[in-house]
């Protein structure tokens, strides 16, 4: 089966906005989140959840060429805070790791040898942290190969300079 989805129009996505900032937000923020994310509802919704809990300021939408990335780092920051293993930036490293590498195949030592490089760390260092990663719902399995989700993380988290 094949599911077509379309844009979102302006007042659709204000819309959305509007529902996902909450009843007692000011209407500029939603119709600036709306303005820059018409085509991707999940932008939409994590920089409303970023606003309403302090990690994202609406006086400063406007100052940013890039805002969609750093709604997508602030998401990602967020999600590694609440790890379970080790520090954030080990978090961070092996997170970018899976971003450059992806899909990951945790079993082939050759995907083994190239995470341990990109992070600086041997892999049984880098495992929990995956597993931890993992857990926290940002990485998917699908048997012994590991992604990022949503994809759209995975491309802001690994942008190469």
């Amino acid at each position: 089966m094949t599911l077509s989805l379309q844009e979102l129009a302006p007042r659709e996505a204000q819309q959305l906005a509007r529902e996902a900032l909450g009843a007692e937000a000011s209407p500029g923020p939603a119709e600036w989140l709306a303005g820059i994310a018409p085509d991707c509802p999940l932008i939409i919704v994590v920089g409303a959840a970023l606003i309403k809990r302090g990690a994202l300021d609406p006086a400063h939408l406007h100052t940013t060429s890039h805002i969609r990335v750093e709604v997508l780092e602030a998401f990602r920051d967020g999600m590694i805070a609440g790890m379970t293993t080790g520090d954030p930036e080990t978090g961070r490293e092996v997170l970018n790791a899976v971003a450059a590498l992806q899909p990951v195949r945790i079993d082939d030592d050759d995907f083994r040898s190239a995470m341990s490089a990109l992070a600086q760390r041997r892999f049984d260092q880098i495992m929990p942290y995956l597993s931890s990663l993992e857990a926290a719902g940002i990485l998917r399995r699908r048997r012994t190969s590991l992604r990022i989700v949503p994809d759209l993380l995975g491309d802001a988290v690994w942008m190469p300079d």
